[in-house]
């Protein structure tokens, strides 16, 4: 599957913004740090999921 630009951004501000948004690339102040807060919130989970994953493979 090939991601467009903004399929990583969009799916964040649909988990941030539940209320939508009008323009991908230029939020409302007020908008801007529940989505930057959610970014990092996803990021975070992602990394430890794949710390977790990496940990509990068998040495090869």
């Amino acid at each position: 599957m090939q991601r467009t630009p903004t399929a990583t951004p969009g799916q964040v501000l649909h988990i941030a913004l539940s209320h939508g948004w009008e323009n991908i690339w230029d939020l409302p102040p007020e908008d801007e740090p529940r989505a930057i807060k959610v970014l990092f919130e996803l990021l975070d989970d992602f990394l430890a999921e794949r710390e977790a994953a990496v940990n509990t493979q068998a040495p090869a």
